[in-house]
């Protein structure tokens, strides 16, 4: 789940909390299973710091490869 740049910490933790309460059911997780969802968890800082790794090594393919916008 994402949101907005600069969204306020306390806003983060309670979002957080929901969802991380949300996924305990074992009826919504099979729900979301069933329509291809591939469920992990991690903290809003360990999710923050996948989405930087993953653009820096995408970054990196692109200029490599000298991809050019359109």
């Amino acid at each position: 789940m994402v949101g907005p740049a600069k969204l306020l910490s306390p806003i983060v933790e309670r979002i957080s909390g929901d969802v991380a309460k949300t996924l305990k059911d074992p009826v919504v997780v099979e729900r979301l299973e069933r329509i291809g969802f591939e469920l992990a968890g991690a903290s809003a800082e360990e999710f923050r710091a996948y989405v930087k790794s993953e653009a820096d090594k995408l970054g990196r393919v692109i200029r490599d490869a000298g991809i050019k916008p359109q």
